[in-house]
């Protein structure tokens, strides 16, 4: 990026954060070197994308989304990256380690922001022999979670910030307890107020235990967030 001037434009569904961001950091280089611009997909996003000023476009979000910035910037052969939803897996061997360290990080990779993060783990993979070292791991680390508003100093896992994320999961945990699954929730929301109270979801995971056909001795575990879930989502999402 370097040399160029840059525009950013957040979701409308969650602009606060992203604005406030950039415009902290825009303070610390000349006028007009990074600026930020909010409002709706259609009418801001595509304005931006088929500008002939603009060299470069880098859009995170939905494959839907990402079909129409591509079509979008073919009209002038503007360059894009496309980062895009994925339905990213964890893989843990018979030598893998739990300790503290690598624990910590695969809670973050899995619950960290609520969940809402395209590369967060939606599944896990887990050797037979591990799989109730992992359960147990996870269920500790779960059961410190405080559910509650971005607001709250002691809240360690906020809200969905969007509707149809929550439905989504909410779908998910659905589908998982009628199909027979062993689905472990956690915590407690908090009573409604407003926002908080309608966007929560307790964090879960669930463990189907599938055993793959081609190894006797792999089984899957889903996890389950306070958004798409993630353990087999001994991951699930």
């Amino acid at each position: 990026m370097a040399g160029n001037t840059v525009v950013v434009k957040p979701p409308p569904s969650c602009p606060l954060a992203t604005t406030r961001a950039v415009q902290r950091i825009a303070e610390q280089l000349p006028p007009g070197v990074l600026n930020v611009v909010t409002g709706e997909d259609a009418e801001i996003g595509e304005a931006l994308v088929s500008h002939e000023d603009v060299a470069k476009v880098c859009f995170t979000g939905s494959v839907n989304g990402g079909k129409r910035i591509m079509t979008m910037a073919a009209q002038t052969l503007t360059n894009v990256t496309l980062e895009l939803g994925g339905n990213d897996g964890v893989l843990i061997l018979e030598d893998a380690q739990f300790n503290e360290q690598n624990m910590d990080l695969l809670f973050m990779g899995i619950f960290g922001t609520t969940g809402q993060v395209c590369m967060n783990a939606k599944r896990i993979y887990v050797h037979s022999s591990k799989k109730e070292e992992l359960v147990a791991e996870l269920t500790k680390r779960l059961e410190q979670v405080q559910l509650g508003p971005a607001s709250d100093s002691s809240t360690t896992m906020g809200p969905f910030h969007q509707k149809a994320q929550l439905e989504f999961v909410q779908t998910l945990v659905k589908e998982a307890k009628d199909s027979g699954a062993d689905v472990r929730e956690f915590g407690s929301c908090p009573a409604a107020n407003g926002r908080t109270g309608t966007s929560c979801v307790l964090p879960s995971f669930w463990t189907p235990i599938r055993t793959c056909a081609s190894s006797p001795r792999s089984s899957s575990v889903r996890l389950s967030p306070s958004s798409p879930s993630r353990m087999s989502r001994t991951a699930s999402a």
